[in-house]
């Protein structure tokens, strides 16, 4: 039972962080984990719809798509859709360009947050890939794991990689239209890097049929930029499961409306 390593899971201002767990009948002692996030950074709108298209497509099509139910017979999802609700909520009624979570100020200063994707412990704070300055959009906290949203989804993570179940981890964000692998904080090669080429381009293919977008795949520091203390390089950098940051399409974090069912089917095939 998935309440087992995620009860009652909390962010920093006490709302709660919900978690969907899909799969199918049978024992899942030896099946497959994927683990799929949305909204680490609050003013990612898309994401959240994103992510829960994908569960509204595995379980609404299970039995009548083939390519589907043997996805969920086989793979054990784990989705939490909004592991940021507080920026979230905060985009809504106050200030739309939130990023970070709403950890109040730090002593000295008057600055609220944390960006919780500079808040893993791999490459934490290298390369100038983040912030020390808790006024910066990249903040990076004051330790690995500082934010309780971060260490819930890791503990969803490492129970998983403790029973040997621990496969992928997709941390879907926008409007960057890639698909990133590690590593976020070198631009030094990960060694297991042509198996994330040859994945990256099955869920590029995927992502491309929707409508003929192109999602470059790759792993970040190369193709977009340095980020240090990113998930991706936590689950890959820990655990050697592949590990990717979907950066959707779209012109703005804020899309037009018309725009968001596309992107999330975008995401579902990928």
């Amino acid at each position: 039972d998935a309440a087992a390593y995620f009860p009652r899971r909390r962010a920093v201002e006490g709302r709660p962080i919900r978690m969907i767990r899909i799969t199918g009948p049978g024992g899942t002692a030896t099946r497959p984990a994927f683990v799929i996030n949305g909204t680490q950074h609050a003013r990612e709108w898309v994401t959240p719809m994103t992510t829960m298209f994908m569960v509204d497509r595995l379980l609404e099509t299970y039995g009548t798509d083939p390519q589907i139910t043997l996805l969920v017979n086989k793979i054990d999802f784990h989705i939490i859709p909004v592991a940021n609700p507080d920026g979230y909520l905060y985009t809504h009624t106050t200030q739309a360009s939130w990023r970070k979570n709403r950890h109040a100020p730090p002593a000295g200063s008057t600055c609220y947050g944390v960006d919780m994707n500079r808040n893993w412990s791999v490459g934490y704070g290298n390369n100038n890939g983040s912030s020390p300055d808790p006024c910066s959009d990249t903040y990076r906290g004051t330790g690995p794991f500082s934010e309780p949203e971060t260490t819930h989804i890791k503990g969803v993570i490492d129970a998983l990689a403790a029973q040997g179940r621990f496969k992928v981890h997709f941390d879907v964000h926008s409007n960057g239209q890639l698909i990133l692998s590690p590593w976020g904080y070198t631009t030094n090669p990960p060694p297991d890097l042509p198996m994330m080429d040859t994945l990256g381009a099955i869920s590029q293919g995927g992502m491309g049929s929707v409508r003929g977008t192109n999602y470059p795949f790759g792993p970040g520091a190369v193709l977009l930029y340095i980020s240090s203390g990113a998930s991706r390089d936590y689950g890959y950098g820990t655990f050697g499961a592949m590990t990717w940051t979907i950066e959707m399409d779209g012109a703005s974090f804020m899309p037009a409306q018309t725009e968001i069912l596309p992107l999330a089917e975008e995401g579902h095939e990928g």
